[in-house]
């Protein structure tokens, strides 16, 4: 891997992956929650990637991009697509930030394997991670679209971008794995600081 981890997919065939060729990754948010706000409903109906069947499963979000420098308590950045209630409640939970703006997630990135013409876990979590907003100087590091994406006609959703701290208080690793058959942990947050 290179000293920084970045993966950047089209909302489009993220959402609807079955037409056409295959992209080479596909990502969900499984979770989110930002500060006291309310928990994201997974509320948006997309294709199983490891199935590929047609019924859908519900995440949070569908992802666009992940960028992370592959150091402990590194920043990573999250972009992706909300439907309008999960945006609007990030929306207020984002109005009632103060000094510490707690974040708790959990991101899933599938990639497509060209010899087995299937995706397999890629780059993600097994269970939620803890965190905090980052700040870009005095501000949090987070923005929300305002207008409603025309590119996925069938569910109303609007972008969002944050960049989340990793915990000093846990021991968390993303699981990675290049092909469909190998896994490695990367330290994302640790108990012993950066």
């Amino acid at each position: 891997m290179a000293d920084s981890f970045d993966i950047i997919a089209n909302p489009a065939t993220t959402y609807q992956f079955n037409l056409g060729d295959p992209p080479q990754f596909v990502g969900h948010l499984l979770a989110l929650q930002l500060g006291e706000g309310k928990a994201m409903d997974q509320d948006f109906p997309v294709i199983n990637p490891e199935t590929g069947k047609s019924v859908p499963i519900k995440v949070a979000g569908i992802l666009f991009g992940s960028r992370w420098n592959e150091k402990v308590g590194g920043p990573l950045s999250i972009a992706g697509r909300l439907t309008e209630a999960n945006h609007g409640e990030l929306d207020m939970a984002k109005k009632d930030l103060s000094k510490s703006a707690a974040v708790s997630f959990q991101i899933k990135w599938y990639m497509y394997n060209t010899d087995g013409k299937k995706f397999f876990p890629h780059f993600f979590q097994d269970q939620d991670f803890k965190g905090s907003l980052a700040k870009v100087g005095e501000d949090f590091d987070i923005n929300l679209g305002k207008y409603t994406s025309n590119e996925i006609d069938q569910v109303p959703c609007l972008d969002f971008h944050m960049g989340i701290i990793g915990s000093s208080e846990e021991d968390q690793a993303f699981q990675y794995a290049g092909t469909p058959t190998g896994k490695t942990a990367l330290a994302y947050s640790s108990k012993k600081g950066a």
